[in-house]
């Protein structure tokens, strides 16, 4: 059976604790995503700094599609990457709220609200009153390069937690829910374990 190039890089660069690049997280997200069953929407890793660089019409209503246009979704997964370093942006729809995670602590939290406050310049987010942004803590990453490999662990988080809810749930439960979740499962003892259950998922996908 033919293997893609791209599969290869991801398996090897965890194996190899090497930095992820944009298209081995895509890659990774998109098969999470496949398998969570909810209605997501996904952008690009590289869409975000050409919206924060401009202030042109087109990158404004590439974004408004994914949260008051066509490619609005129950959950938007917006992958952050700046600086060198992976975060994890999602948006929940249903309560209006932004989570974030950060395996380097606050590393990211500036770029993330100026992210939010550009949207609400663009008028993307109109109720800004009632849009929350939670950071989830974490223990955070040992070393340089694991930040990729944490973002995997967060999103499978979100998602284990969102599928638990239900319509009557709030969103101070899912918040406590998800923080409850993310300090126990998402910490380095489990990375490893993670990471080999992740090679093991895109093993099973090309049937090998």
């Amino acid at each position: 059976m033919e293997v893609e190039v791209g599969e290869i890089d991801v398996i090897d660069s965890i194996r190899a604790r090497q930095k992820l690049n944009a298209s081995q997280v895509t890659y990774v997200i998109e098969m999470l995503i496949s398998a969570s069953g909810i209605d997501i929407s996904l952008l690009d890793p590289g869409f975000i700094p050409i919206y924060m660089r401009s202030n042109e019409t087109k990158p404004r209503n590439t974004m408004a599609r994914y949260f008051i246009g066509d490619r609005q979704r129950s959950v938007t997964v917006i992958p952050i990457h700046n600086n060198d370093h992976w975060s994890l942006l999602v948006y929940v729809a249903r309560f209006n709220v932004f989570y974030h995670f950060d395996s380097l602590d606050e590393y990211h939290d500036n770029y993330i609200v100026s992210i939010i406050r550009k949207m609400a310049t663009d008028q993307i987010i109109t109720a800004t009153s009632d849009t929350q942004l939670v950071s989830i803590e974490n223990e955070g990453q040992a070393s340089n390069y694991e930040c990729g490999q944490y973002l995997f662990m967060f999103l499978y988080a979100l998602f284990t937690c969102y599928n638990a809810s239900n319509v009557n749930t709030n969103r101070d439960s899912l918040t406590c829910d998800l923080q409850a979740y993310v300090g126990e499962s998402c910490r380095e003892a489990h990375r490893q374990k993670f990471m080999l259950l992740v090679i093991h998922w895109i093993h099973e996908s090309r049937g090998y």
